[in-house]
């Protein structure tokens, strides 16, 4: 019996998904610079064709990732959106941060290693910054509406942070006490931790 139109796309969707998958593994491991679209459709279980026919080069492979990260980002994004009350908006910020490093340990292991290769091309170097300064401007806005005085620095100061923490999960993986320390970031920037930071800027 002849295959439907669906069928032969849910099998392309499976297919595409499959060389997403091995190259989202194989450069997280390897780098994005020692991995080749062989060992992609290898890992992937597909022709090396196959791979050239979804994606026309590794960089496009390299663009879909950050295209799933962004869109993971989206889904953040819209539950942040959804509440009113700024320290709240932070907190749960902060919360489904951590939510994304466990629960997409191959793919923040990806970004990370991405971020530390000596030679990426500019256009994915573009691709990805676009987004981060986007989400830092959220953080931004957010602490504004706390009435943060100096907003801008804060933010850096927030990323900064975030970073290392997920630098050092990155390095030091299972021994790093990503959750206590992530409480000791949370309550940082809690509504308590905030405002005791306004008050001694008040008192300066």
């Amino acid at each position: 019996m002849p295959r439907s139109k669906q069928q032969f796309e849910e099998i392309r969707n499976k297919s595409r998904q499959q060389i997403l998958d091995a190259a989202l593994k194989l450069f997280s491991e390897k780098g994005f610079d020692k991995t080749s679209v062989s060992d992609i459709a290898r890992e992937a279980g597909v022709s090396k064709g196959l791979a050239y026919n979804y994606f026309e080069s590794k960089q496009k492979l390299a663009e879909a990732i950050f295209e799933m990260t962004i869109d993971l980002g989206k889904e953040m994004e819209a539950v942040v959106d959804g509440i009113e009350d700024p320290y709240e908006k932070l907190a749960v910020f902060i919360d489904l941060s951590r939510k994304f490093i466990r629960e997409n340990e191959t793919l923040w292991r990806f970004l990370v290693n991405f971020s530390l290769q000596p030679k990426v091309t500019p256009g994915i170097i573009e691709y990805a910054s676009d987004y981060n300064n986007h989400m830092l401007y959220k953080v931004e806005e957010i602490f504004r509406s706390i009435g943060i005085e100096n907003a801008r620095n804060e933010t850096y100061i927030y990323s900064a942070l975030f970073d290392g923490i997920g630098m050092n999960y990155y390095l030091l993986n299972k021994n790093f006490p990503i959750d206590e320390v992530m409480d000791l970031f949370r309550q940082k920037y809690s509504r308590e931790g905030l405002q005791h930071l306004i008050k001694k800027k008040e008192e300066l």
